[in-house]
């Protein structure tokens, strides 16, 4: 999966002064790279949502650079996914991370409670 970093994803609209990709849009696009991997083995309509992001931010870029990443399914029991993360560009890896998501009941969802 790649992505293209835009003006938008900068730091400087998380109140830094430094113009490279954000850690929070790092982290965005590890979820999102787990969710694809995750929904290539479930039926369509699969739910899950993210629980815990432990990540190492490793390297910077800035606008305009074409990102890469891959989600690896590390393990799964019950309704707990754990994945490991990385993002890189031509110039070397940015983020690492272990990302666990989980597959609630929608319906708790919707009345505002997270199960575990």
């Amino acid at each position: 999966m790649t992505y293209v970093v835009e003006r938008k994803d900068l730091a400087t609209n998380w109140k830094n002064g430094i113009p490279v990709v954000s850690t929070p849009v790092l982290v965005w696009y590890c979820e999102m790279v787990a969710m694809k991997e995750l929904s290539n083995g479930f039926e369509e309509d699969f739910f899950t949502v993210g629980f815990t992001h432990e990540c190492i931010h490793r390297a910077a870029c800035g606008e305009g650079v074409e990102l890469k990443a891959i989600a690896s399914l590390i393990t799964s029991e019950g309704n707990t996914f754990i994945f490991k993360c990385t993002v890189w560009c031509d110039d070397g890896i940015l983020i690492t991370s272990r990302h666990t998501r989980k597959k609630p009941s929608k319906e708790k969802i919707l009345d505002g409670i997270l199960s575990e």
